[in-house]
């Protein structure tokens, strides 16, 4: 039973670097979703990572039967598990825009300083108090995960997100995170061990999904392609010059021009929306221009005529 343990650790290994060696291989085509490919690769990396760390752990353990240290790689392990759940919480943002996901964020960020903090202190200063901060943050994740899953069902019944897949695959994950907290003794280990199952189920959930994005963004390269060549970039360029826009400027305009909502757009470029109505009111400004509608059509002149 141990080296099935250990087979499923390895396979978690290797759809873990897939979907990352086909995000990478196909950025040609990801300029879309350029901040969900760097979120992706990020979330990843650490999932990557952490199997790494657990068939190290297994390894020396269970199959060699060595006892290494301990603390240095349990809680190294532990530390790990927490940021898988806290790198796919960015990706989750990106998917999902409701009020849910908003006070997940921002809970995300102070928990990971506080956690951090907590962590660093058990494992160097108070290594008696390790099991109360890792069931902390057991705790923590579980309400992560449920607040998660909720912000998903309501996005289905409200139908929010265009994309129902990408909801779809953000519910996945969240309901595999959670059931990765089951435990409970088992002679056959495998209630004991069903993070194990869990992961591979993220592992293939996520292979599938990047699969299906990367078709989806080709599929509307292709479709560019067949239609009449523009040259886009020289359009706003000449829009930029004509009425004194800046680089920042110039972005926000092509992302209005897409269609997408202050909120949207302040979670692509990494700015407040604060500083996106600041930016557009300018930009508004500069154009002789009332409103959205009519930067709009502004920019479809210079494309199309």
């Amino acid at each position: 039973m141990s080296h099935i343990f250990f087979f499923i650790t390895v396979s978690i290994i290797v759809f873990s670097v897939i979907p990352l060696v086909i995000l990478l291989s196909s950025v040609q085509y990801l300029h879309g979703v350029k901040p969900l490919v760097k979120r992706m690769s990020l979330f990843l990396v650490i999932f990557v990572a952490e199997a790494i760390s657990n068939m190290i752990l297994f390894y020396n353990e269970e199959v060699v039967d060595i006892n290494i240290t301990k603390l240095f790689y349990r809680f190294g392990w532990y530390y790990l598990y927490a940021l898988v759940l806290f790198g796919w919480l960015p990706i989750f943002k990106y998917l999902c825009k409701n009020k849910f996901v908003t006070v997940i964020d921002k809970l995300n960020h102070y928990f990971l300083i506080i956690y951090t903090t907590a962590w660093i202190f058990s494992a160097t200063l108070a290594p008696e108090h390790f099991w109360s901060v890792i069931t902390m943050c057991d705790k923590v994740q579980i309400t992560f995960s449920l607040l998660g899953i909720l912000s998903c069902i309501y996005s289905f019944v409200k139908k929010e997100k265009e994309d129902m897949v990408s909801v779809f695959y953000a519910l996945t994950v969240f309901l595999f995170n959670l059931l990765s907290f089951y435990w409970k003794e088992d002679p056959l280990l495998l209630k004991e061990n069903l993070y194990l199952f869990s992961w591979i189920g993220i592992a293939f959930a996520t292979l599938a999904y990047i699969i299906y994005v990367v078709k989806r963004e080709k599929s509307k390269s292709v479709s560019c392609a067949q239609e009449k060549i523009i040259d886009i970039d020289g359009a706003y360029r000449k829009l930029r010059e004509a009425y004194g826009l800046t680089k920042r400027e110039e972005d926000i305009l092509r992302e209005i021009y897409s269609g997408k909502s202050n909120q949207q757009i302040a979670s692509d470029l990494c700015i407040s929306e604060a500083t996106v109505k600041a930016h557009i009111h300018n930009l508004l400004r500069k154009m002789s221009v009332g409103s959205r509608v009519e930067a709009i059509v502004v920019v479809q002149k210079e494309i199309y005529l």
